[in-house]
């Protein structure tokens, strides 16, 4: 398996001083590259600045959407062919479209509502690819809601297809679980 680098993402990355998420962008754009076909439509819940999408477009992928509610981050994902979606989840999630792939990365984990996982079910078509922190020991100043994502989403008609430990270094004293489901047919 070759394990490429997303430059264009890197010098972003680098930019604005988030040098620490290299690894963890790198290592979720690679999964894409490796799994997923270029012309799947995806949304990431939760993209913050957009990181991840910018190496997934340098990855091939075409058709991406990012949803945050922080306007300010959301101005950082300058590529015009990214779709953008400004607001918060429990607000946009019912006038979402379906998506082949959902990601979310180091987002779930802060939502107090588990009501909104049947919500995100329902707008995946195929595939759900989870990077969450699930048995976090460190106090953040964000409440932090552990949890067994795949106890979260098999109900839902999900079968994990994928599931492995990850430290990435620089980025959090912690491990980080990535999952990828399949939605049964």
């Amino acid at each position: 398996m070759f394990f490429k680098t997303f430059p264009i993402a890197r010098e972003k990355l680098k930019e604005h001083d988030h040098s620490e998420w290299i690894p963890r962008m790198e290592h979720i754009a690679n999964l894409f590259d490796q799994k997923f076909n270029k012309k799947a439509k995806i949304i990431q819940l939760g993209c913050g600045c957009g990181f991840i999408l910018d190496a997934l477009w340098e990855a091939g992928f075409k058709n991406l959407t990012g949803l945050d509610k922080n306007e300010t981050s959301l101005k950082t994902l300058d590529n015009p062919s990214i779709k953008k979606i400004q607001g918060d989840i429990s607000e946009k999630i019912d006038s979402l479209e379906q998506y082949d792939i959902v990601l979310c990365s180091h987002f779930l984990y802060v939502l107090p509502d588990s009501e909104i996982f049947e919500k995100i079910a329902n707008k995946t078509k195929d595939y759900l690819v989870l990077v969450e922190k699930e048995n976090e020991r460190v106090v953040y100043k964000t409440p932090h809601y552990n949890r067994d994502y795949q106890k979260v989403f098999e109900p839902f008609g999900f079968k994990q297809m994928l599931c492995e430990l990850n430290t990435f270094p620089f980025v959090e004293p912690s491990i980080t679980t990535t999952r990828v489901f399949k939605k049964n047919a």
